[in-house]
């Protein structure tokens, strides 16, 4: 798979998760057997239970800093903001077969609760 490929799929998964889009709209984009890991602590190994888990603060917004890509993973470094609060993320995608396969979620485990509620943390 070529860089561009990789980058694309992971692209039009920025896009519908910022957008929120409908799960019907994000589930093309995923391996049903997707592994996610958040951090050290949490990993669910399939599409649907990530799906259903995988919420945000209504009106939360994101920033995209950074992504790079070297063959079939993609690094999205990106900053959301839900109200005053902001988490700075790093996410690195592991696309097989036309599909996101993997996903690590890499962010401040402390500030993350903060920041799901709105609140500035320090």
């Amino acid at each position: 798979m070529r860089d561009d490929e990789a980058t694309n799929i992971c692209r039009q998964w920025w896009d519908a998760w910022t957008s929120s889009a409908e799960i019907t709209q994000k589930r093309p984009l995923l391996a049903a057997d997707l592994r996610f890991r958040f951090n050290t602590t949490i990993t669910l190994d399939d599409r649907e239970t990530f799906l259903t888990g995988e919420s945000w603060p209504a009106g939360f917004t994101a920033t995209m800093l950074g992504e790079c890509s070297s063959g079939t993973q993609v690094t999205h470094f990106y900053e959301v903001a839900n109200g005053p609060a902001r988490l700075r993320v790093a996410e690195l995608f592991t696309v097989k077969d036309g599909v996101i396969a993997e996903i690590d979620f890499l962010t401040d485990s402390g500030a993350y609760p903060a920041f799901l509620a709105g609140i500035e943390s320090s």
